[in-house]
């Protein structure tokens, strides 16, 4: 999928807070984020082409689930309720605390930045010389079709089918002679 802003997110482990035992032990392992969800860019702001940043405090379970999201730093409603939706599906590695699995709460900013959707791609499909001058070579009179007959236009030379069809390729614009020789029959000018 292709998305129409770019999400930078930045862990602040600078910002961990241990939940259990009132913050009095260590944080022997920081969480690490497994599963991110993207969130949604509000599509009322990317017609608007703006973007913003939101901060959220993030409280993670021992098991690495998100079990509250708090905004702390608003960018709108409409960005607010992106990135609480997004953050809730999160998943981390479980934080330890004196190397024992631990709640923990974080901040974490996601910034949505407005990028305009690329222009889209012209493919150029070449489907060979065209053709600009086709018919078919029939007899005078009777209207039975003449093949093997060899037909001149411009310089350009193609020789008829047995159902007296043509066709020939890049014909300049414009009047030219054409020029039919079939054997058992005069030369058409």
């Amino acid at each position: 999928m292709v998305s129409r802003f770019a999400l930078l997110a930045l862990l602040s482990f600078g910002s961990i807070a241990a939940a259990q035992d009132g913050g009095t032990g260590v944080l022997t392992k920081a969480p690490t984020l497994v599963q991110q969800v993207e969130p949604t860019f509000p599509p009322e702001l990317a017609d608007a082409g703006v973007g913003g940043d939101v901060t959220l405090e993030i409280d993670i379970g021992p098991d690495g689930k998100v079990l509250a999201v708090n905004v702390t730093q608003s960018a709108g409603e409409a960005f607010d309720r992106s990135a609480t939706e997004a953050v809730k599906q999160f998943v981390f590695t479980p934080a330890e605390i004196d190397f024992q699995p631990a709640s923990v709460r974080i901040s974490f900013t996601l910034h949505f930045v407005y990028k305009p959707p690329p222009e889209p791609e012209v493919v150029q499909v070449d489907a060979g010389t065209p053709v600009n001058f086709s018919g078919r070579i029939v007899e005078r009179g009777t209207r039975d079709p003449i093949g093997g007959a060899q037909l001149v236009v411009e310089g350009r030379e193609v020789v008829s089918g047995d159902d007296g069809k043509f066709e020939i390729s890049d014909v300049p614009e414009g009047t030219w002679p054409v020029i039919v020789i079939a054997n058992d029959y005069f030369k058409y000018e």
